[in-house]
């Protein structure tokens, strides 16, 4: 799997949802990066000892020189929040500060990456690829309903896939799930070509694992960080990613009008507490 990626992916994920506002886990949060990266290679010592000096650096930089611009724009979703409003075009800045957020790291990381990526024993890889397919079979008990129990699996599928939006908003309603469903457009077929292009990817990188290249591992995650994207933009998972975005973008804005005032509220507190969070955090960064 792409190893820079799910360490963007982790840091987008708590700017993105507030879905890591707890102190504790922004205070180690290079702990927790190593961590979800030994779960899903089993590293050994040595290899860990590898990459923590790197990963506490980047957090590092991370914590100083770019959540600044990360709680300016949380500070104006707060007023908007307060206004019973909700900008689209705050949803494309936050895409965007994730995207360069995303390259920058991947130039710092995936020199080590690399390197670690190529020395993967076969058991190491043979453990990453029962991580990926244990996380793929939510979505092909979905894919393999017969049509008649379609609906039913596709709403506990919903259930599941949606908690971050409920971390947002608190619970939602009947109306509100069918709604995102109907947005994202997950329909059988819909699902199903999911499935084939998430499964074509990680063959593809369980290949190139295998192969210990590290030149074209390192062209691999370059290209998978934006930071090679004349290629990446050939490549059927790009088209299916920015089509993915661009439904998300539209059940977002289409979600707004719906939210009662309690889900309001909840959105309300969830900011104020990642704000809370993230300052507290750069003004201890800054004064180390």
């Amino acid at each position: 799997m792409k190893l820079i990626k799910r360490f963007a992916a982790l840091i987008g994920c708590s700017l993105l949802t507030g879905c890591l506002v707890n102190s504790l886990i922004y205070k180690h949060l290079d702990w927790l990066i190593l961590y979800q990266i030994d779960r899903y290679l089993d590293l050994s010592s040595e290899q860990k000892h590898k990459i923590e000096g790197p990963i506490e650096a980047t957090v590092t930089w991370f914590k100083t020189e770019r959540l600044g611009e990360v709680i300016e724009l949380l500070r104006q979703d707060l007023l908007t929040a307060e206004k019973r409003k909700f900008d689209g075009s705050s949803y494309d800045q936050w895409l965007n500060i994730f995207a360069e957020n995303r390259r920058l790291i991947a130039e710092k990381l995936i020199p080590i990456a690399a390197p670690l990526a190529a020395e993967l024993s076969e058991d190491q890889i043979e453990h990453l690829q029962h991580k990926l397919e244990h996380w793929n079979r939510p979505l092909e008990k979905v894919v393999k309903s017969d049509d008649k129990d379609f609906e039913d699996v596709l709403e506990d599928y919903a259930d599941t896939s949606l908690d971050r939006l409920e971390s947002m908003f608190g619970p939602l309603r009947k109306d509100q799930m069918e709604l995102i469903v109907k947005k994202l457009e997950w329909t059988h077929e819909g699902l199903r070509d999911e499935l084939r292009i998430r499964t074509n990817v990680q063959n593809e990188w369980l290949k190139l694992l295998r192969s210990h290249d590290q030149v074209r591992l390192v062209a691999a995650m370059r290209q998978a960080n934006g930071l090679d994207p004349a290629a990446d933009q050939l490549t059927e998972y790009y088209q299916f990613q920015q089509r993915s975005r661009t439904l998300w973008r539209n059940m977002r804005v289409s979600l707004e009008p719906t939210l009662d005032e309690k889900q309001w509220q909840h959105l309300q507190h969830a900011f104020k507490d990642l704000l809370t969070e993230l300052e507290r955090l750069t003004s201890k960064a800054s004064n180390k």
